[in-house]
């Protein structure tokens, strides 16, 4: 629930760019200033995407990522909001996209094999 979230003092602003390369697809949160990775949100290919990113349910702004460290293999769980709702629109937009990208890819392997 985002009511419970102090949207006022946040970790850091970030600038959120989804990337699909192939199959894999990540949600990458970078510094807003430097441009530095910040943090990265790896989507699934063969799980919902739901166990990556989810929306909170008392927000259309609002978004849970589970974010993993390459090198170590752990991962967090950080809260996204965007001011705009037309940002947080597209966000979902894009992630949806992904997953969609990945079902059709899925569905075309599975007729080859048929």
């Amino acid at each position: 629930r985002a009511d419970s979230w102090n949207v006022e003092k946040w970790l850091r602003a970030v600038r959120v760019k989804v990337t699909s390369r192939g199959s894999k697809g990540a949600i990458k949160l970078e510094d807003k200033d430097s441009g530095e990775l910040f943090a990265e949100c790896p989507l699934p290919n063969d799980a919902p995407v739901s166990t990556a990113v989810e929306p909170v349910i008392d927000s259309s702004r609002y978004f849970v990522l589970r974010v993993v460290d390459d090198a170590s293999g752990r991962h967090a769980f950080l809260g996204l909001g965007f001011r705009e709702r037309d940002h947080a629109s597209d966000f979902k937009l894009a992630v949806q996209e992904h997953q969609n990208a990945r079902s059709r890819e899925r569905e075309a392997l599975k007729r080859r094999e048929e």
